[in-house]
C-alpha cells in the first residue's frame, strides 16, 4: 500500500515538474536566429616588448584566407578599435 502511494506520488511530482519546465504539453518551439557575423575578442600586444599596448585607438585589419599558409585573402575588413 505504501509502495503504491509512493510510486504515484513520484509519478505525479515528475509529471508536474516536466509540465512546469515545458517538457510536456507545450507545442511551441524556439529557434535561434542565424548570425552571419564573426564575433572576435582579443588582446593587443606590443610585438617588441611582448606587453600590452597603451590605451588608445588602433587600426586593425581582419582577413580570411583560402589556406593556412600561402593562400589568397577571400575577405578583408578594417576597423578602428579602442584598447581601454
Amino acid at each position: 500500500m505504501f509502495r503504491k502511494l509512493l510510486t504515484k506520488t513520484i509519478a505525479v511530482t515528475v509529471a508536474l515538474a516536466m509540465a512546469g519546465f515545458g517538457l510536456v504539453g507545450n507545442p511551441r518551439t524556439t529557434q535561434a536566429q542565424f548570425n552571419p557575423e564573426i564575433n572576435y575578442q582579443g588582446k593587443l600586444f606590443d610585438p617588441v616588448s611582448g606587453g600590452p599596448v597603451a590605451d588608445g585607438d588602433y587600426d586593425i585589419v581582419f582577413r580570411l584566407y583560402t589556406a593556412s599558409t600561402g593562400g589568397s585573402a577571400i575577405w578583408t575588413e578594417s576597423r578602428s578599435g579602442g584598447n581601454d
